[in-house]
């Protein structure tokens, strides 16, 4: 009889990931099972939204972009799943300080929307990510820095007319 490596015996005591309890343990599965049950919570948040006259629509209701975002989130989250299903669950690194780090700078850069309002926030981010990641090319990101603040308010405030909070800019 062949034991695999990770059955009783031979490695320790984890699971083999060709047996059902080792598949469980695959944090691809845990992962994505966390971010649908997101997506479904932000689905039935859109069936919240008031309906818009149809006069006023312009064929699409309030609920329509959101579902689509949630729905292309959902789908590469079942193949997320899929293509980690048959993976073989092997010790992972340690997530690494920078990453928790970056998830830290963009919540705080999430958080100063309302104070800042949104152009200043993709700036300040836009600028202190790539320094936080040590990227040396300060002429690189200071264009990136205005650039990308002003391709947004281009297409979005002007081209297609969605206004962004401003915060203290509204001033």
């Amino acid at each position: 009889m062949t034991q695999h490596p990770g059955e009783a015996g031979e490695g320790g005591g984890s699971p083999s990931p060709d047996r059902p309890e080792g598949r469980l343990r695959h944090r691809d599965l845990w992962l994505g099972l966390g971010i649908l049950g997101t997506c479904a919570v932000l689905y039935y948040q859109t069936t919240t939204f008031p309906s818009v006259p149809a006069l006023l629509s312009q064929n699409v209701q309030a609920s329509f972009f959101p579902r689509v975002l949630i729905f292309t989130v959902g789908f590469l989250t079942l193949l997320l799943i899929a293509f980690g299903w048959h993976k073989r669950p092997d010790r992972q690194p340690a997530v690494k300080p920078v990453t928790l780090l970056t998830a830290v700078l963009t919540a705080g850069g999430i958080a100063l929307i309302p104070w800042i309002g949104v152009l200043a926030a993709v700036g300040v981010l836009a600028v202190s990510l790539p320094l936080l990641w040590r990227d040396k090319r300060h002429a690189a990101i200071a264009a990136y820095a205005v650039l990308l603040p002003a391709s947004i308010y281009l297409l979005f405030t002007l081209v297609m007319q969605v206004r962004f909070p401003t915060g203290l800019l509204a001033l």
